[in-house]
């Protein structure tokens, strides 16, 4: 799912990948070598917040079908708007 329509990582995997993008050189150099190709990133997919439920819904649900239970610390949280998914900055602006 190259372009996040069914499933999107959780909120610490994606800050992770964002700090990651920022590090250009060293994550081209990454993301060839382990996908062979660039992993872009749509930083307008928070826009669409039912979407990103739902990508993050599937997610679970096929990570659950895979691995069994999930770690809480990391797919527990609130609303996809109140769990900092869209950036603190960015939901602050857009409220």
């Amino acid at each position: 799912d190259w372009n996040a329509k069914i499933i999107s990582p959780s909120l610490p995997v994606g800050r992770v990948w964002q700090q990651h993008i920022l590090d250009t050189k060293n994550y081209e150099k990454d993301c060839l070598l382990l996908c062979g190709h660039m992993v872009y990133s749509d930083p307008d997919a928070v826009l669409d917040e039912a979407g990103l439920a739902r990508r993050l819904e599937t997610t679970k649900h096929i990570l659950e079908s895979q691995m069994g239970k999930l770690d809480k610390e990391v797919w527990s949280f609130g609303s996809v708007k109140s769990n900092g998914w869209c950036g603190v900055d960015f939901c602050d602006v857009m409220g």
